[in-house]
């Protein structure tokens, strides 16, 4: 009668011992699921920050020509002077830049088409169409990594293209 009861008590500590590593690895593999997640999500963020304005892709969400333009349409003229560069604003004062850019007309709807690596983390060229008085038409601009930061280069041309008004 007593092997029985023995039988029963033992199979009975397996099951408990049984059900107690299930628990356990139930809970770890809950602990690696959100270790997994946050570690993705760091990942993630990681690369976002260490790639932003270091590339003309990686302005937040956009590109660095439409970025300059929503700052442009908030009169944000200040905060787009770290991301220009070239003879059209070169060695003139940001007042100066600022007021240039204040009556540069920039309001029409664009979309960028295409992509160029010219030198790899380095140079880039953009291109992009819009529409203008019923003519859709494509430019192209270029930008360069300068002081670790993407910035898109101006000379007198690229200033008439981008900033080029309604008027035939």
């Amino acid at each position: 009668m007593a092997q029985p009861k023995i039988r029963q008590m033992k199979f009975q500590f397996v099951l408990n011992f049984l059900i107690c590593i299930l628990e356990i690895m139930k809970l770890r593999s809950w602990l690696f699921g959100i270790l997994l997640l946050s570690s993705t999500h760091l990942a993630a963020q990681n690369s976002q920050d260490s790639c932003l304005f270091k590339n003309p892709m990686c302005f937040y969400t956009t590109d660095i020509l439409t970025y300059l333009q929503a700052m442009h349409k908030n009169m944000q003229y200040e905060k787009m002077l770290p991301f220009l560069f070239g003879p059209s604003v070169d060695g003139k004062s940001d007042a100066v830049v600022m007021d240039l850019l204040d009556q540069a007309p920039f309001g029409y709807q664009m979309k960028r088409v295409g992509i160029r690596i010219i030198e790899p983390r380095k140079v880039w060229k953009l291109r992009f169409e819009r529409v203008l008085l019923g003519t859709k038409e494509t430019f192209d601009i270029e930008c360069r990594l300068v002081d670790g930061v993407c910035k898109l280069y101006l000379d007198s041309e690229s200033w008439n293209t981008i900033f080029r008004s309604y008027s035939p």
